[in-house]
C-alpha cells in the first residue's frame, strides 16, 4: 500500500489541500472512483433482484430449464459473482482513498474481457494473485517445473476452504492452464503457426471455449459443483443444446477477436 501526500500543511490533507482529499488523493479520483462503485452496487443489486440466477444454481431449479435458459442462468451466474466480488474489494479499496491510501486494484479487468485462463487469474483477486507467484509459483520452479500449477491451485482451493467442489476447482483451473500454456509454446516455437491466414479464426475459437470452460469451472467451486454443471454439460450435447452451445461459443468467439483487435490497435499505436 502507499499513502500519497502529507498531514500538516497547506498542501496537505484536510480543507487546506484545494481539491485533494484527506491523506493527499485528489478529490476527483476519489469521487469517480466511487461513482464507478455505485454503478456497479446498483448493476449487481438489478441483477439479484430481477435475474436471480445464484437462487437457480443453488436450489437446483436451473435442472427444470431449458438449454438456452441453462446458457443465460451460467452466464449471468458468474457475472453475479464477478461483481460481488467487485462492489466488496472496491467499497475498502474506496474507504482507503478517502483516507489518503492507495490501496491495490484486485478486480483489474471484467471476466467478460478475459479471454484466457492466465488473463483471466492475473485481474481477479490480483493481490492474491502476485503474492502466490512471488510466494508460491516462483519458488516451486514456476513454469520451468510443471507441477508447481497443480500445488498452486490446489493449496488456492484449501485456502478457500477444505471442500470437494473447490478441490475438483483448483484440479480443473490447473488442467486447463497446463493445455493453455502448452498450446502457446507449442505456437511460440512454430512461428509459422501464426503466420496462417487462418491461425486468426483458430484463436478466436480457441478462445471461446476457453472462456465456456472458465464458465464452467467457477460454477464447479463457487456454485453448483460437479454434479450440477455435469448436468449442463449432459444438456448441452444433446440435440435440444447443441444449437444453444454453438451459439454461446460463436457470440463468445466474436468477443474474443474483437479483444484481439483492441489489443492489436493499442500495442500499434504511438
Amino acid at each position: 500500500h502507499k499513502r500519497r501526500g502529507g498531514g500538516g500543511g497547506e498542501g496537505g490533507g484536510g480543507e487546506g489541500g484545494g481539491g485533494v482529499a484527506a491523506g493527499g488523493v485528489p478529490r476527483r479520483d476519489v469521487v469517480l472512483y466511487a461513482v464507478r462503485w455505485l454503478v456497479c452496487l446498483a448493476l449487481m443489486e438489478g441483477m439479484v433482484a430481477y435475474f436471480p440466477a445464484f437462487a437457480a444454481t443453488s436450489s437446483g431449479v436451473f435442472r427444470a430449464l431449458a438449454p438456452r435458459e441453462l446458457a443465460i442462468t451460467a452466464y449471468m451466474a458468474v457475472k453475479v459473482l464477478y461483481l460481488k466480488f467487485t462492489v466488496l474489494w472496491r467499497f475498502f479499496r474506496l474507504w482507503a482513498m478517502v483516507d489518503g491510501i492507495v490501496a491495490p486494484e484486485n478486480m483489474l479487468r471484467c471476466c467478460s474481457n478475459s479471454f484466457s485462463i492466465e488473463r483471466f487469474w492475473r485481474g481477479w483477486h490480483s493481490s492474491f494473485y502476485r503474492w502466490i507467484v512471488r510466494y508460491l509459483y516462483v519458488p516451486l520452479g514456476g513454469r520451468a517445473n510443471t507441477a508447481s500449477v497443480f500445488v498452486v491451485f490446489l493449496w488456492t482451493a484449501l485456502w478457500h476452504d477444505a471442500e470437494w467442489k473447490l478441490l475438483a476447482w483448483g484440479m480443473l483451473n490447473a488442467v486447463f492452464y497446463s493445455i493453455e500454456w502448452s498450446a502457446k509454446s507449442f505456437i511460440k516455437t512454430h512461428r509459422w503457426l501464426s503466420e496462417s491466414p487462418v491461425f486468426p479464426v483458430v484463436q478466436a475459437l480457441a478462445a471461446g471455449v476457453f472462456i465456456l470452460l472458465l464458465i464452467a469451472v467457477n460454477l464447479v467451486g463457487y456454485s453448483m459443483g460437479v454434479h450440477g454443471v455435469t448436468y449442463i454439460v449432459r444438456s448441452f450435447v444433446s440435440e435440444e443444446g447443441l444449437h444453444p452451445l454453438l451459439a454461446s461459443l460463436a457470440v463468445m468467439s466474436c468477443g474474443a477477436s474483437l479483444m484481439f483487435f483492441l489489443r492489436r490497435h493499442q500495442m500499434c499505436a504511438p
